[in-house]
C-alpha cells in the first residue's frame, strides 16, 4: 500500500515537472483540450470564487477543502483548511494532522479559459501534528531505525508554492500545485523522546485539486 502511494505521488511528481518545462501538454488547449473546447478563452473574472477539494488527502481519510478568490486580473488569495489521519504510514504507527493555510497567487499571465495558467505564491498558517509509533532496530549492532515516540506539536508554517490550474469554461477548475516550507514548533509535548529536539519541521504539500467557480 505504501509502495503504491509511493508510485502515485512520483507520477503526477513528474508529470506536473515534464508539463511546467513545456515538454509534455498534457493539459495545452493546442492539441487535446482544443478540440473539446475550443481555443484559449475568456479571462477568468474577479466575480465570484472557487471551491476546490485535493483529492489526495483522500488518501489521508478526510477532504482538503481550499476556496480561491481573484481580488484582480493576475493575483488571488487562498484559503484552505486540511486534515488527515493514518496507520502504519511511513515509519509511524499513527500520524495525524490538521491545519489551515492563507496563501497568495500570482499568475504569470492572465488567467484565461481552455488555457494551462501557471503560477506561483506564497502561504503561511498553523499546523498540528500528532505521531506515535514503536521504535525499531535493524541490523546486529541496531546502529540503523528510529525511536519511539508518542508526540504532539503546533507549528506556524511559511512557504512557497508554484503550480498550473486548468479552467474548463469558466465553471470547473483542475489544478496541480507543489509547495515547500517550514513549521516552527510553538508548543509541543512528548511522552516518550526529549523535546529537545522538536524544534521545527519540513513541511512538503502536493495537491492535485477539483473545484467549482460560483459567481456572486
Amino acid at each position: 500500500m505504501h509502495f503504491t502511494k509511493v508510485v502515485v505521488t512520483i507520477i503526477l511528481f513528474s508529470i506536473f515537472c515534464l508539463t511546467a518545462q513545456g515538454q509534455v501538454k498534457l493539459f495545452s488547449s493546442d492539441l487535446l483540450l482544443s478540440g473539446l473546447h475550443g481555443k484559449q478563452g475568456e479571462k477568468i473574472t474577479k466575480e465570484g470564487f472557487v471551491v476546490k477539494t485535493n483529492l489526495l488527502n483522500l488518501i489521508m481519510r478526510y477532504p482538503a477543502i481550499s476556496v480561491e478568490k481573484m481580488f484582480n486580473e493576475n493575483n488571488s488569495i487562498e484559503l484552505s483548511i486540511v486534515k488527515g489521519r493514518a496507520k502504519d504510514f511511513i515509519f509511524t504507527d499513527y500520524y495525524e494532522y490538521q491545519g489551515a493555510l492563507i496563501a497568495l497567487r500570482h499568475y504569470f499571465d492572465i488567467p484565461r479559459t481552455n488555457k494551462t495558467n501557471f503560477y506561483g505564491g506564497g502561504y503561511m498558517g498553523s499546523f498540528k501534528r500528532i505521531i506515535q509509533t514503536t521504535g525499531t532496530t535493524f541490523g546486529s549492532g541496531g546502529y540503523l531505525g528510529y525511536p519511539s515516540r508518542d508526540f504532539e506539536g503546533h507549528s506556524l508554517r511559511v512557504g512557497g508554492s508554484l503550480g498550473a490550474a486548468y479552467f474548463f469554461g469558466n465553471k470547473i477548475v483542475i489544478d496541480a500545485k507543489l509547495g515547500l516550507g517550514y513549521g516552527v514548533y510553538y508548543s509541543t509535548f512528548d511522552k516518550i523522546a526529549s523535546e529537545k529536539n522538536n524544534i521545527g519541521h519540513l513541511d512538503a504539500q502536493i495537491w492535485l485539486s477539483v473545484g467549482y467557480k460560483f459567481k456572486n
